[in-house]
């Protein structure tokens, strides 16, 4: 996925759990205009003596936006469900 240099980031604080939630209401709403991440990491855990794979995300709570913002789209994303 390539950005333009133009653009910026954003951290919205979210609902913890929520974050893929709130990632695909904003891709449905804004469709190209912003750009909705959610960064995950793949973690070892061992549990009952067993090693699993799991894939947790890094910042929880938090959403990353990329583009450009103005009142209307910030005005929009305050209304999305599970942000905060």
């Amino acid at each position: 996925m390539e950005y333009i240099t133009q653009d910026k980031w954003y951290a919205l604080f979210v609902a913890s759990g929520e974050e893929d939630k709130v990632k695909e209401r904003i891709h449905f709403r804004f469709k190209d205009e912003l750009k909705a991440l959610v960064p995950k990491r793949r973690m070892r855990e061992r549990k009952e003596g067993k090693w699993d794979d799991k894939i947790r995300t890094l910042f929880p709570g938090y959403v990353l936006l990329i583009g450009q913002m103005d009142n209307q789209k910030y005005s929009l994303i305050r209304d999305v469900p599970g942000v905060i």
